[in-house]
């Protein structure tokens, strides 16, 4: 994947927290630039560099919340509602079991890309509660960003 944001916006993140500030990520698609204002870390991208995604607005957030994540076995699919359309609030859920991934928490690459389709700025809830914070920059770029909480560590067995 030449660009996922979400990792990339904790990478960030953790660099900064670990004393080393950056302005310049480097991704397989290219450089990323890094931006902080206070605790919100953000992502400049060209909205073409994630994954595709079926695209589904469905009437309601509550719909977006009632959706079962079994019933996505293939693909990438992006279930998005408005929450609040004046003030930019869009509610939504990302399946991705063609990366093995029932449900993902934040998916930046993909709100970058509604952020294009959509041509404004938005704040996504997403998962369980992520709020990712975009900026539109026409024709081909968007910023997403959020605050990055640490998480205790985790160990598998391999």
């Amino acid at each position: 994947m030449p660009f996922a944001g979400h990792p990339t916006v904790g990478a960030a993140a953790y660099l900064h927290t670990h004393g080393h500030p950056v302005e310049t990520l480097h991704v397989p698609a290219g450089p990323i630039q890094v931006t902080r204002t206070g605790d919100l870390f953000s992502v400049r991208a060209d909205t073409t560099w994630g994954s595709s995604w079926d695209w589904h607005e469905l009437p309601t957030p509550a719909d977006v919340l009632a959706a079962n994540p079994s019933s996505y076995t293939a693909g990438h699919t992006f279930l998005w509602s408005w929450q609040d359309e004046p003030n930019g609030i869009i509610r939504a859920r990302a399946f991705a079991p063609a990366m093995n991934v029932e449900e993902d928490e934040a998916t930046g690459s993909a709100v970058t890309q509604l952020t294009a389709h959509l041509h404004r700025n938005l704040l996504v809830v997403q998962g369980a509660g992520s709020h990712l914070h975009t900026t539109w920059h026409p024709p081909t770029h968007a910023t997403v960003g959020g605050r990055v909480a640490p998480e205790a560590p985790h160990s598998i067995r391999i």
